[in-house]
Protein backbone atom coordinates (compact mmCIF):
# COMPACT_ATOMS: atom_id res chain seq x y z
CA UNK A 1 0.00 0.00 0.00
CA UNK A 2 2.49 2.43 1.16
CA UNK A 3 4.45 1.77 -2.58
CA UNK A 4 1.49 2.74 -4.66
CA UNK A 5 1.12 5.55 -2.37
CA UNK A 6 4.59 6.88 -3.37
CA UNK A 7 3.36 5.91 -7.01
CA UNK A 8 0.79 8.00 -7.00
CA UNK A 9 2.28 11.14 -5.04
CA UNK A 10 5.12 10.95 -7.76
CA UNK A 11 3.22 10.35 -10.51
CA UNK A 12 2.22 14.34 -9.98
CA UNK A 13 5.87 14.76 -10.00
CA UNK A 14 7.32 13.82 -12.59
CA UNK A 15 5.41 15.92 -14.98
CA UNK A 16 6.69 18.28 -17.85
CA UNK A 17 8.63 21.60 -16.57
CA UNK A 18 5.81 24.00 -17.84
CA UNK A 19 3.21 25.20 -16.37
CA UNK A 20 0.77 23.15 -14.70
CA UNK A 21 -2.50 23.09 -16.55
CA UNK A 22 -4.21 22.71 -12.63
CA UNK A 23 -1.88 26.46 -11.62
CA UNK A 24 -3.11 28.52 -14.60
CA UNK A 25 -4.68 31.63 -13.13
CA UNK A 26 -3.43 30.72 -9.69
CA UNK A 27 -1.69 33.31 -7.49
CA UNK A 28 1.56 32.47 -5.99
CA UNK A 29 4.93 33.93 -5.00
CA UNK A 30 8.20 34.32 -6.39
CA UNK A 31 10.37 32.45 -3.66
CA UNK A 32 13.36 34.78 -5.19
CA UNK A 33 11.63 37.88 -5.75
CA UNK A 34 8.94 37.44 -3.07
CA UNK A 35 6.37 39.20 -6.09
CA UNK A 36 2.93 38.04 -6.54
CA UNK A 37 2.90 35.85 -9.72
CA UNK A 38 -0.41 34.99 -11.85
CA UNK A 39 0.51 32.05 -13.32
CA UNK A 40 0.30 31.71 -17.33
CA UNK A 41 0.99 29.19 -19.64
CA UNK A 42 4.71 30.88 -20.26
CA UNK A 43 5.28 31.86 -16.41
CA UNK A 44 8.74 30.44 -16.14
CA UNK A 45 8.91 27.61 -13.41
CA UNK A 46 11.17 24.63 -12.42
CA UNK A 47 9.77 21.84 -10.52
CA UNK A 48 11.70 21.12 -7.08
CA UNK A 49 11.20 19.25 -4.18
CA UNK A 50 7.79 17.88 -5.26
CA UNK A 51 6.30 21.33 -5.53
CA UNK A 52 5.86 23.47 -8.91
CA UNK A 53 7.70 27.29 -8.48
CA UNK A 54 6.21 29.81 -9.91
CA UNK A 55 8.89 32.91 -11.32
CA UNK A 56 8.29 36.36 -11.85
CA UNK A 57 10.89 36.38 -14.60
CA UNK A 58 13.50 34.41 -16.39
CA UNK A 59 16.05 35.92 -14.65
CA UNK A 60 14.56 35.17 -11.01
CA UNK A 61 14.47 31.31 -12.78
CA UNK A 62 17.90 31.50 -13.79
CA UNK A 63 19.06 32.52 -10.00
CA UNK A 64 16.82 30.17 -7.53
CA UNK A 65 18.95 27.50 -10.08
CA UNK A 66 21.84 29.08 -9.10
CA UNK A 67 21.14 27.82 -5.65
CA UNK A 68 18.02 26.27 -5.39
CA UNK A 69 18.54 25.30 -1.52
CA UNK A 70 18.95 28.95 -0.49
CA UNK A 71 15.44 29.26 -1.63
CA UNK A 72 13.46 26.58 -0.22
CA UNK A 73 11.95 27.48 2.33
CA UNK A 74 9.58 23.99 2.64
CA UNK A 75 10.58 20.79 3.55
CA UNK A 76 10.89 18.62 1.33
CA UNK A 77 10.19 14.83 1.54
CA UNK A 78 12.24 12.15 0.32
CA UNK A 79 10.41 9.66 -2.58
CA UNK A 80 12.74 6.88 -1.43
CA UNK A 81 11.72 6.67 2.66
CA UNK A 82 9.28 9.61 2.65
CA UNK A 83 11.04 11.48 5.14
CA UNK A 84 10.71 15.09 5.45
CA UNK A 85 13.96 17.32 5.58
CA UNK A 86 15.88 20.35 4.61
CA UNK A 87 16.49 20.77 0.82
CA UNK A 88 20.37 19.38 1.19
CA UNK A 89 22.71 20.14 -2.13
CA UNK A 90 24.63 17.12 -1.37
CA UNK A 91 21.25 14.69 -2.01
CA UNK A 92 20.02 16.21 -5.05
CA UNK A 93 19.34 15.33 -8.58
CA UNK A 94 17.75 16.38 -11.86
CA UNK A 95 15.39 13.95 -13.08
CA UNK A 96 13.60 14.84 -16.35
CA UNK A 97 14.12 18.52 -15.43
CA UNK A 98 12.58 18.29 -12.18
CA UNK A 99 14.62 18.49 -8.93
CA UNK A 100 14.14 15.55 -6.45
CA UNK A 101 15.75 15.62 -3.17
CA UNK A 102 16.64 12.07 -1.07
CA UNK A 103 17.39 12.52 2.88
CA UNK A 104 20.45 10.24 2.24
CA UNK A 105 22.97 9.19 -0.37
CA UNK A 106 21.90 5.48 0.60
CA UNK A 107 18.43 6.68 -0.93
CA UNK A 108 19.82 8.42 -3.94
CA UNK A 109 21.48 5.08 -4.97
CA UNK A 110 18.77 2.88 -4.46
CA UNK A 111 16.83 5.63 -6.30
CA UNK A 112 19.64 5.37 -9.13
CA UNK A 113 19.36 1.09 -8.99
CA UNK A 114 15.25 1.42 -9.28
CA UNK A 115 13.91 4.64 -10.73
CA UNK A 116 10.88 3.05 -11.63
CA UNK A 117 9.70 2.24 -8.09
CA UNK A 118 9.63 5.85 -7.29
CA UNK A 119 8.82 7.31 -10.67
CA UNK A 120 5.72 6.05 -12.29
CA UNK A 121 5.42 8.26 -15.50
CA UNK A 122 7.72 11.17 -16.89
CA UNK A 123 7.96 13.13 -19.52
CA UNK A 124 9.88 12.60 -22.53
CA UNK A 125 11.93 16.07 -22.57
CA UNK A 126 12.19 15.43 -26.00
CA UNK A 127 8.81 14.83 -27.11
CA UNK A 128 6.98 16.05 -23.91
CA UNK A 129 4.79 12.88 -23.69
CA UNK A 130 3.80 11.65 -20.66
CA UNK A 131 5.08 7.76 -20.62
CA UNK A 132 5.00 4.76 -17.85
CA UNK A 133 8.50 4.52 -16.38
CA UNK A 134 10.10 1.08 -16.57
CA UNK A 135 13.30 -0.28 -15.42
CA UNK A 136 14.84 -0.77 -19.21
CA UNK A 137 13.49 2.61 -19.85
CA UNK A 138 16.66 4.43 -22.62
CA UNK A 139 18.69 7.23 -20.11
CA UNK A 140 21.32 9.55 -20.40
CA UNK A 141 23.04 11.49 -17.18
CA UNK A 142 23.87 14.61 -18.48
CA UNK A 143 25.75 17.76 -16.41
CA UNK A 144 24.44 15.84 -12.88
CA UNK A 145 21.15 14.92 -13.99
CA UNK A 146 19.47 11.80 -15.47
CA UNK A 147 16.87 11.65 -18.42
CA UNK A 148 14.71 8.88 -19.13
CA UNK A 149 12.96 8.85 -22.63
CA UNK A 150 10.40 7.07 -24.05
CA UNK A 151 11.98 5.39 -26.83
CA UNK A 152 15.34 5.01 -28.34
CA UNK A 153 14.89 8.49 -31.12
CA UNK A 154 14.16 10.02 -28.24
CA UNK A 155 17.72 9.23 -26.52
CA UNK A 156 19.44 10.03 -29.97
CA UNK A 157 17.34 13.08 -30.20
CA UNK A 158 18.50 14.19 -26.95
CA UNK A 159 22.20 13.26 -27.24
CA UNK A 160 22.48 15.54 -30.61
CA UNK A 161 21.62 18.66 -28.89
CA UNK A 162 21.25 18.19 -25.01
CA UNK A 163 21.38 21.84 -24.58
CA UNK A 164 18.04 22.17 -26.53
CA UNK A 165 16.31 20.06 -24.53
CA UNK A 166 17.55 20.25 -20.65
CA UNK A 167 16.00 23.45 -19.62
CA UNK A 168 17.25 22.36 -15.84
CA UNK A 169 20.87 22.50 -15.11
CA UNK A 170 22.27 23.12 -11.55
CA UNK A 171 25.55 24.58 -10.96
Amino acid sequence: MLKLLRLAALASVALSVSASANDIGKKMVCPVTKKPVTVAKETPMVRAGGANLYFADAKSREAFLKAPESYLKTTVECPVRNIKGRANKNNRLVVNDQIVYFCCAGCSMGFAKEPNNYFFKLADVVTGKEFEMSADAPKVEYKGGVYYFESDKSKADFEKEPTKYAKVVLQ
